[in-house]
């Protein structure tokens, strides 16, 4: 299906190094995992050393940045199952993360083969998208989960069950788009 990168930029400047756990509203300013973490999560990671995926979502990250004036969110869907598009869309909100200005959010939208929390290592405990869609009571605070990556958050697509797409387009997934929007005003 598809998932979805927001990017933003939050004024930290009265915390110093704070590593968020689920909930807290601060970002991750401390990097805890190592390139080889990184590498086994199938997420890039800053080197001395060109590589070309590296460059090229740079490149990108860099195109969007400059084309887009304020906030901003990014759609990635794939041609087919298996193309890609997770790895391009965890790996474009990394990039974009690299900047120590910004930060971004990674919504997972696939909901027939969800994997972004997988692949991050990360379980879910207060849910995710479609929980928080579910639950009209819901916070999405709630639903954010720090990855290990500076400035990385990300939103797992929830407990799957028979679901549709419909929820992509739901009056309650606009109003979490606006939401997150207007809690990081100073979004690229």
């Amino acid at each position: 299906m598809s998932n979805a990168i927001i990017p933003s930029q939050e004024d930290d400047s009265s915390v110093e190094n704070p590593v968020s756990t689920h909930g807290d509203r601060h970002w991750s300013k401390t990097n805890a995992l190592t390139p080889a973490q990184l590498q086994d999560r199938g997420t890039i990671y800053r080197t001395d050393a060109s590589r070309r995926e590296v460059d090229r979502l740079r490149d990108l990250r860099s195109r969007l940045l400059s084309a887009i004036d304020g906030p901003f969110t990014t759609l990635v869907a794939p041609v087919s199952r298996g193309s890609g598009g997770s790895f391009v869309a965890r790996n474009l909100a990394v990039s974009v993360a690299f900047d120590a200005t910004k930060s971004a959010l990674l919504m997972d939208c696939d909901l027939h083969n969800p994997t972004q929390h997988v692949t991050m290592r990360l379980a879910p405990s207060g849910g995710g998208l479609i929980d928080y869609l579910e639950d009209p009571d819901a916070d999405a605070e709630n639903v954010l989960y720090d990855t290990g990556i500076n400035g990385l958050r990300l939103i797992p697509a929830g407990n799957m069950q028979d679901i549709g797409a419909e929820y992509l387009s739901s009056f309650r997934m606009r109003m979490l788009v606006n939401t997150l929007r207007s809690r990081f005003p100073h979004s690229h």
